[in-house]
C-alpha cells in the first residue's frame, strides 16, 4: 500500500520478480520530467550523494523515484553473501518492472523518464534491461566510485553537474525539431567501473 512520508514523498510499492519493491516518488509542480533512481543497496554509503541529487533535481523542477532493487530481507542476506547483487539479470528483471510502474506515470503526466544507477550492480543492472528492452531508451547516469568507503561519498558540485545533465536531456527531449537524427545507439560504451 502507497503512503506518505514525513518530507512529502509518496511511499510506492512495485511488485517485481516474485518481491515487492520499495520507492520514494517525490512530485513537484510544474515538473516536467521524472528521473528514476536505482540502486542495489541498503546501507548508508551513497545515502548522502543520491539525497544531494534529489535535492537539486527537485530545485530543477524534475520529479524523482528512489526505488532499492533488493528487498530488505535480501539486504540483510546480502552483507554476508552478496548473492543478489552479482545476479544482474534478476536485477535488470526489476529494472524492466520499475520502468512499467514509470511508465505508468509517463503516459498519465505526459514525463520524459531518465534513470541514474547508484553504485555497481544497479549500473549494470540498467546496461542490462536497456538491452533487453529498447524502448528504456532515456539518458542512464551511473555513479561509481571506486571506494565506495570514503567519507565524500557526494558533493554539492556532483549533484549540479548530474542535475545540468538530467535539464539538458530534458530539453532535448521538449523539443524534438531542433534533432536533425538521433546518434545511433551504443549498447557497450566504456564504463567507469574499475
Amino acid at each position: 500500500m502507497d503512503s506518505e512520508t514525513q518530507n512529502g514523498a509518496q511511499h510506492v510499492s512495485i511488485p517485481a520478480d516474485g518481491v515487492v519493491l520499495s520507492g520514494e516518488y517525490m512530485q513537484v509542480r510544474g515538473g516536467s520530467g521524472l528521473v528514476v533512481l536505482v540502486c542495489a543497496h541498503r546501507g548508508n554509503a551513497r545515502r548522502r550523494a543520491e539525497q544531494l541529487l534529489i535535492a537539486q533535481l527537485h530545485r530543477s523542477r524534475i520529479m524523482t523515484l528512489r526505488v532499492d532493487l533488493m528487498t530488505k530481507d535480501e539486504a540483510a542476506m546480502e552483507v554476508a553473501t552478496e548473492q543478489v547483487r552479482q545476479d544482474v539479470e534478476r536485477l535488470a528483471q526489476r529494472v524492466r518492472a520499475v520502468d512499467r510502474w514509470a511508465e505508468k506515470r509517463r503516459l498519465r503526466e505526459g514525463l520524459a523518464v531518465g534513470y541514474y544507477g547508484s553504485g555497481s550492480a544497479a549500473c549494470a543492472a540498467l546496461r542490462l534491461a536497456a538491452r533487453q528492452k529498447p524502448s528504456i531508451e532515456a539518458l542512464v547516469i551511473c555513479e561509481v566510485k571506486g571506494d565506495i568507503s570514503a567519507p565524500h561519498s557526494g558533493t554539492q558540485a556532483d549533484a549540479e553537474l548530474i542535475c545540468d545533465l538530467f535539464r539538458n536531456w530534458l530539453w532535448w527531449e521538449k523539443n524534438p525539431r531542433v534533432r536533425v537524427h538521433r546518434p545511433p545507439r551504443v549498447d557497450d560504451r566504456p564504463s567507469a567501473a574499475p
